[in-house]
């Protein structure tokens, strides 16, 4: 259950210590290090991925664009209802087949009561004979 954070806490802290090793690292070479070259070839690339998106962003209508996120919120929020659905159906069969329990094959469900009413009756009837 914590694995996922566990992990995200790992590789958070080996990349703040890279980066801290590589800046030590560039202070006692006096050399740029490898992230500045890194940073230096990828930020033109970056830079105009978002003057692209801010262009294109632009030009969105709003109305339209409300319209169309509402839609996929709308779809988004039936899919994983009815998948809720499904998966609250069959969970109690699949937790009963996992811990090897057997179900009933549809012959009816007897209650509790009415068990244990004949099952005295088959005492009395014993006992009386």
């Amino acid at each position: 259950m914590y694995i996922p954070y566990l992990v995200l806490l790992i590789i958070s802290f080996v990349g703040i210590i890279f980066i801290l090793v590589n800046k030590i690292l560039e202070i006692k070479n006096g050399s740029t290090s490898s992230l500045t070259a890194l940073s230096s070839s990828f930020d033109p690339q970056c830079r105009n991925t978002i003057e692209k998106s801010r262009l294109f962003l632009s030009r969105i209508n709003v109305a339209n664009l409300k319209k169309i996120l509402a839609t996929i919120a709308h779809s988004i929020f039936h899919v994983f209802g009815t998948a809720g659905l499904f998966v609250s159906k069959h969970h109690k069969r699949l937790t009963n087949r996992l811990d090897g329990k057997r179900e009933l094959n549809g012959r009816g469900v007897v209650s509790f009561f009415l068990k244990h009413v004949k099952e005295s009756k088959e005492e009395n009837d014993k006992n009386n004979s």
